[in-house]
């Protein structure tokens, strides 16, 4: 169950000091607060879809988890670049070619800054799609 701040407000008060106690147990926290972890299960669950060979219901979340990630860090972290390599993978196998090679790239120029060039030879010989 999820909340936000306003609603929680008008429960307690709807529900008295039983309400109280009951909101106090759950697990309440305004929507628009987005924890890393978010992106991460939302990645994870992604994965799971793809192993499975279920692309079309991979992508969704994919794009999700990228939009958070894009949200949360800066442009150049690696939360980043797996958010963009996961969608991207995801694209390939659904033959959108065109929309996959941009984020590869850009996945792929944000893990060389972060480990130098020789990241490339290492990054495409252990990342490349199943």
């Amino acid at each position: 169950m999820q909340l936000t701040c306003g609603e929680t407000i008008l429960t307690a008060l709807r529900l008295g000091l039983w309400g109280c106690m009951l909101l106090a147990t759950l697990a309440v926290r305004p929507v628009f607060a987005q924890s890393d972890g978010d992106v991460v299960e939302l990645g994870k669950r992604a994965d799971e879809l793809y192993e499975a060979g279920r692309f079309g219901e991979a992508a969704p979340l994919a794009e999700r988890a990228l939009a958070l990630a894009e949200q949360r860090f800066a442009a150049d972290q690696p939360e980043v670049a797996k958010a963009l390599y996961d969608l991207a993978r995801i694209q390939q196998r659904l033959g959108q070619y065109q929309e996959a090679e941009p984020r590869l790239l850009r996945a792929l120029a944000i893990r060389e800054r972060a480990a130098g060039p020789r990241a490339r030879r290492r990054w495409t010989h252990t990342q490349s799609p199943r």
